[in-house]
């Protein structure tokens, strides 16, 4: 009862005698068998439990009902070392009374380990080394059960338990499965799904082309074959062993092989001890590696866990035996970490994943073909095309040299630049490659990059035309042939010949225009282009262009093509230098406001573009497109204008002396030539660029040319100045855009033609000075719109006409100066403009008489109509012009007196200059009340009487009489 009670008959039996226990018999004494029922009861039952604990003892003893083999599964994340006892365990009978049973590994290339049931205060299933004696086992476990008295004999219902190292940390991943006896030889055998496997395991491993490998302080082999010794596969936890295909001559065999969860990466000279090395292992004997491996001289030590910290340098993912394939196929890798100074087996370090992906290097035309069109043979190998090496040709031919026009795309870097000049390293680049050029069939191949077709390059474009005159030498030279040669070379090459886009021997007898296109590097610099082998300077005869870009006429090409320089022409062998290229992303910038006409031809826009490019580099331009357009817009001006003193620097635009800037935007540019050099050149059209302009004030100059259409972008312009310059042509009509415009000042240059009516649409105009131009024409009666004008100054022009009556509506005016010119008629109402202080029209062909509507004006301080046509007698209304300071009149055909109110009414007169008229009647009283008369003339006239001295005397300021 006390065994049954104690779960040694198995759980029915405890149950029973737990019921047995709790029952309460009935202390009545009855009569007959009904009074001993109980009694009875109870004798069949305690008979039934000996014969149910005889028939378990009989069965544990036999032990027909466990499970002879059993494979465990290890998890590894809190104890690295546990993976290498992962695999099967055979079951040993027990010695002493109870009959329970242990198992122990049974691959003794592995980790050898025991499970052993353990008695005691705590009873359960325990897990340790083999090298712990049994009898120690229950007290040093590895692991332990947490079910405390088991009553199952059977290892495997302890499986699903959570398991525990001693430390009481719990271990994840433990898997323990029954193996059923006809799989044995295939789940416990020495070799991956035993010997008579379905799918071959792969013999081969190769690193992905897209991963890095291995990588610490050393290189690693990118492939690893199979372990062979003495021509068989050999295998290490049932897995093969691979070995790399370098070896370096101290670390020996590089070596990947399985240890029961993980993969590992070592050196053999990783896998020695002290006793090894003193013994002399050969490191690059595979005998002897696996050897070493397979070591149990000791089966209480295990070499994988004898070792110094460090000998493993990578270590694989965790594999699942549901999920082992055999090999380390696809599985990430990491550097290796130990726990402690003390630890002598890895953790794989996460936080540092090695850059490694292996795939099988054994072709299969189904599951793993040969890359880039390589065919696989009947051994496995392949037979690899477009210049592809490695077992499945999956290492590609880029960078070599040679330039194989499968890989020439994109994902492929262009076959690592083999197939473009710029980009191609090596002594074999474009060797050979050219068997066409010139629309010639060549006689030999020549050095070039047909291939080429990288967007990073640029087209640059020979086009070529040669004659040869064969009777050059009939007339001078007796059995001569005509003096043929058999071919001429064309070639460009650049820094030096370190590089050479072309090199072809061309046949002089197949004269026609021709072109050839090579793809060069961007902004290509320091080349030149030879003809070679000519042998007469009359005989042969070349000309030749060089086209940025593509010829003009290529089918199916929108190309804007510019010549980088006039036609050549070659008589004898000659070489001549390329300008260098202009930037891609530099003409892409600039190719709305660059005309490609301008592209290398010398002139002030390929002086600007040829800067813009030297401070490119590496043909990357500044993703801001509207500030290099204005760079380029300075840029250009400076070079237009020939200034004496660079002012245009690698800083930025806003930073030069001539140029201030708001926003980032340049709003004002300046010049004085008086003190900073005069400017020779012209006024360029980028000037337009600059729509940002507020101020443009370049006076004292020397520039030439006309006046660029392209000053009307500037809608923001507030002042125009180009005074003091030789500037000619005509004003253009576009400055009627500036609507922002307040003064237009173009003084002292050569300008001719009229004045544009669009003048008038300045409608915030407030100061205009033509003067000293050779204008012509009449004044537009749009003038009359500019109310807010002040300021109009048009003298020593040509101007003719009349003066329009519109001039009468410029109310703002306060100065009016139009000497010089050609003006005719009479002078309009002037009585509105009440601010006008300055009337200047002398050296007119003015008519009519004097306008009584200056009266009308009391600010008026300066009058000057002299030098003109003007008649009748000065009014009597113009006594009212009291703030009158310079009255000047001479040389016109005025008649009558002079009148008294010259004297009365003009207090302030400083110069009164009315000769050559023909005034008459004598000098007024009342001149003796100017005593503020500085200058007074009165010559040429038909003046009469006496000039009386007390008249005189008032004269107290006097200079000229």
């Amino acid at each position: 009862f006390y065994m049954a009670r104690n779960a040694y008959l198995g759980v029915k039996a405890e149950k029973l005698a737990e019921e047995i226990q709790n029952c309460e018999f009935d202390s009545q004494n009855r009569k007959g068998v009904s009074g001993y029922m109980h009694v009875i009861l109870f004798a069949i039952l305690v008979i039934a439990g000996y014969v149910y604990f005889g028939i378990i003892i009989a069965l544990q003893v036999e032990n027909t009902t466990l499970p002879e083999y059993v494979k465990a599964e290890f998890g590894d994340a809190v104890n690295p070392t546990l993976g290498l006892y992962s695999g099967c365990y055979m079951m040993k009978a027990g010695s002493d009374w109870s009959a329970r049973v242990t198992y122990e590994q049974v691959q003794t290339e592995r980790g050898q380990g025991r499970f052993t049931y353990c008695y005691g205060d705590i009873r359960s299933w325990t897990f340790s080394p083999l090298k712990i004696a049994e009898e120690d086992a229950c007290g040093l476990p590895t692991l332990r059960s947490d079910e405390e008295r088991p009553t199952s004999y059977d290892l495997l219902d302890a499986k699903g338990d959570q398991w525990k190292l001693d430390s009481g940390n719990p271990i994840q991943s433990f898997q323990l499965v029954e193996i059923e006896e006809d799989r044995v030889a295939e789940e416990c055998g020495e070799e991956f799904g035993g010997a008579d496997r379905e799918e071959e395991l792969c013999p081969i491993l190769i690193m992905d082309q897209s991963f890095e490998g291995f990588s610490d302080d050393r290189d690693w082999s990118r492939s690893y074959n199979e372990m062979l010794v003495d021509g068989k596969s050999v295998y290490f936890y049932q897995h093969p062993i691979y070995v790399g295909e370098y070896m370096d001559e101290k670390e020996g065999l590089e070596l990947i092989f399985f240890t029961g969860r993980r993969w590992l990466s070592t050196t053999a000279k990783g896998l020695l001890t002290e006793a090894d090395i003193e013994g002399g292992v050969d490191l690059t004997s595979e005998a002897e590696m696996l050897s070493l491996l397979r070591d149990k001289t000791d089966v209480t030590d295990f070499r994988l866990l004898s070792l110094e910290p460090g000998a493993y340098a990578f270590i694989s993912e965790a594999v699942d035996q549901a999920n082992d394939r055999g090999t380390p196929l696809g599985l990430r890798w990491y550097h290796s970490r130990y726990g402690g100074s003390d630890a002598n087996f890895p953790f794989a370090d996460i936080s540092r994943p090695a850059d490694a992906l292996f795939s099988c290097g054994k072709c299969d035309s189904e599951g793993n073909p040969c890359r880039f069109e390589g065919v696989c043979l009947a051994d496995g190998t392949c037979d690899c095309k477009h210049g592809a090496t490695g077992k499945l040709c999956e290492i590609k031919p880029l960078g070599d040299g040679i330039c194989h026009p499968f890989f020439n795309k994109g994902p492929d870097d262009f076959d690592g630049g083999d197939c473009c000049v710029s980009t191609c390293q090596g002594v074999s680049c474009g060797v050979g490659d050219m068997t066409e050029a010139f629309g010639q069939e060549l006689r030999r191949s020549g050095n070039g990059f047909p291939h080429c077709k990288d967007p990073e390059m640029v087209p640059l474009t020979i086009t070529m035309n040669h004659t040869i005159d064969r009777g050059f030498y009939a007339g001078f030279l007796e059995d001569s042939d005509g003096g043929t040669f058999e071919s001429y070379f064309v070639e460009v090459s650049c820094h030096g010949g370190d590089e050479i886009p072309l090199r072809v021997a061309l046949d002089p007898e197949h004269p026609k225009k021709a072109s050839q296109t090579l793809y060069v590097a961007d902004q290509m610099d320091a080349c030149e282009i030879s003809f070679l082998g000519i042998q007469s300077t009359s005989l042969f005869n070349a000309t030749f262009q060089l086209i940025d870009g593509y010829p003009e006429d290529a089918e199916g090409v929108v190309v804007a093509s510019a010549e980088m320089r006039d036609i050549s022409n070659v008589t004898k062998d000659a070489a001549f230098t390329i300008p260098t290229l202009y930037a891609k992303c530099l003409k892409e910038t600039l190719k709305d406001v660059v005309d490609t006409s301008t592209y290398y031809s010398g002139t002030y826009q390929d002086e600007a573009m040829e800067w813009m490019n030297e401070e490119i580099k590496d043909g990357r331009c500044s993703n801001d497109q509207e500030w290099r357009i204005q760079r380029y817009a300075l840029v250009a001006l400076s070079r237009a204008e020939g200034s004496p003193v660079e002012w245009v620097n690698k800083n930025d635009q806003c930073l030069w002396s001539r140029i201030n800037c708001k926003d980032n935007f340049p709003v004002v540019i300046t010049h004085d030539g008086d003190t900073t050099g005069r400017l020779n050149g012209t006024l360029a059209t980028e000037i337009g660029l600059l729509t940002h302009l507020e101020r443009l004030d370049v006076f004292t100059n020397d520039l030439t040319g006309t006046l660029p259409t392209e000053l009307g972008l500037l809608t923001k312009l507030t002042f125009l100045g180009y005074a003091e310059n030789a500037h000619t042509g005509t004003i253009p009509t576009e400055v009627g855009q500036l609507k922002a415009l307040e003064e237009l000042m173009l003084w002292h240059n050569f300008l001719t033609g009229s004045i544009p009516s669009e003048v008038g649409l300045l409608s915030n105009l407030g100061q205009i000075n033509l003067q000293e131009n050779y204008l012509s024409g009449g004044l537009p009666s749009e003038l009359g719109a500019l109310t807010k004008l002040t300021r109009l100054t048009l003298h020593t022009n040509s101007l003719s006409g009349s003066l329009p009556a519109e001039i009468g509506l410029m109310t703002s005016l306060t100065n009016v100066v139009m000497t010089g010119n050609w003006l005719s008629g009479p002078i309009p109402d002037l009585s509105k403009l009440t601010g006008l202080d300055t009337l200047i029209m002398y050296t007119n062909d003015l008519t009519g008489s004097l306008p009584s509507s200056i009266t009308k004006l009391p600010n008026l301080y300066t009058l000057n109509l002299s030098t003109n046509k003007f008649s009748g007698s000065i009014p009597d209304e113009w006594a009212e012009l009291t703030s009158l300071y310079w009255m000047i009149m001479n040389k016109n055909q005025l008649t009558g007196t002079l009148p008294e109110f010259l004297g009365t009414a003009g207090p302030n007169l400083s110069r009164l200059v009315l000769d050559s008229n023909q005034l008459v009647g004598s000098i007024p009283d009342s001149f003796a009340n100017l005593s503020n008369m500085a200058r007074l003339r009165l010559q040429n006239n038909l003046l009469t009487g006496e000039l009386k001295p007390e008249v005189m005397a008032g004269w107290t300021s006097m200079g000229q009489l």
